[in-house]
């Protein structure tokens, strides 16, 4: 099981009896704030860098402290081309101030006048963890002048939103990878190749000819360390530009029964049940026996496992 209740999964990481039975698979989910970089006031990007300093991650990764960790770069640290050293994005409260100033919106937190005059309205579904962690990012705005209304739709309505030109001004952002490489979060996310006027891929709609020019050069390179440094370089771009806030990356964690045999976490399927069993015998515990003698064990159980 991974779908658990916060409480319960912090229950069960904490027992010492469930530490052996559980796990968190690798970090291959991010999420953020997109913002529409063909709308206002998104096409301003020192708008983009203001949201970007003025989110709290850890306070935002707190709303399910379970499964979410902070995050300040495109590609999260499960997947190759993930890079700890990167600068990335961070909370700055200050730098946030400076941005909206140089947006030409000053904002003074005292008298709280200023700010961008328009309030913008942010798009989540219904029941998604971004309808919590928005209201958080709601409050965190606000403090640099920056109103957000909260709009709950459905999520089909949300996905053909999202990818619909000029439509979607603010609306959070999220990608699991299709196989663990960095690729697969710069390319479709972030290459101006994923901008269709319907269905875009790219939601941010951000285009920058250096990002593109490396994606490419990531994909023909055969070299390991210069396909990592093509793509710390677009990452950092990216961060700098700011189409999307990052905000977090989630992990399920992922628990089984004792008698639940050979089970691991597999780094792209969700589930590879192909050599798992189940040790349900009534008299001598597996793994006693399997210490002993592997085979031995199994033609014991016979009757009492199965495949």
């Amino acid at each position: 099981m991974r779908d658990f209740l916060m409480p319960d999964a912090l229950r069960l990481q904490a027992d010492p009896r469930w530490a052996p039975f559980g796990e968190f698979e690798a970090d291959k989910q991010i999420a953020g704030e997109a913002m529409n970089n063909e709308m206002p006031p998104f096409d301003n990007v020192e708008i983009r860098r203001a949201v970007s300093a003025a989110i709290d991650r850890d306070q935002l990764a707190l709303v399910r402290a379970a499964n979410l960790h902070a995050a300040n770069q495109p590609i999260p640290p499960g997947v190759f081309g993930y890079d700890a050293s990167l600068p990335g994005q961070k909370y700055d409260y200050e730098a946030a101030l400076e941005h909206m100033r140089k947006a030409g919106y000053p904002y003074d937190p005292v008298t709280k006048t200023g700010g961008y005059p328009e309030t913008i309205p942010y798009y989540a579904y219904a029941s998604g963890l971004q309808a919590y962690t928005g209201q958080i990012m709601q409050q965190q705005l606000a403090k640099i002048g920056i109103k957000v209304e909260l709009r709950i739709v459905n999520y089909a309505t949300l996905l053909a939103l999202h990818g619909r030109r000029k439509t979607l001004a603010f609306s959070p952002g999220f990608w699991m990878y299709d196989y663990p490489d960095g690729e697969s979060f710069l390319e479709p996310l972030f290459s101006s190749k994923s901008i269709n006027d319907e269905d875009s891929n790219n939601p941010a709609f951000y285009k920058n000819a250096r990002v593109d020019e490396l994606v490419e050069r990531a994909h023909r390179e055969l070299d390991e360390g210069k396909r990592k440094d093509a793509m710390r370089e677009a990452s950092q771009i990216i961060c700098d530009d700011a189409p999307w806030a990052f905000t977090y990356n989630y992990r399920w964690y992922v628990v089984h029964q004792p008698y639940v045999r050979e089970w691991k976490m597999h780094p792209v399927y969700t589930f590879d049940l192909g050599k798992t069993w189940i040790d349900r015998g009534p008299t001598t515990p597996a793994s006693a026996l399997f210490s002993r003698d592997p085979r031995g064990a199994l033609a014991s159980l016979i009757g009492g496992a199965t495949r």
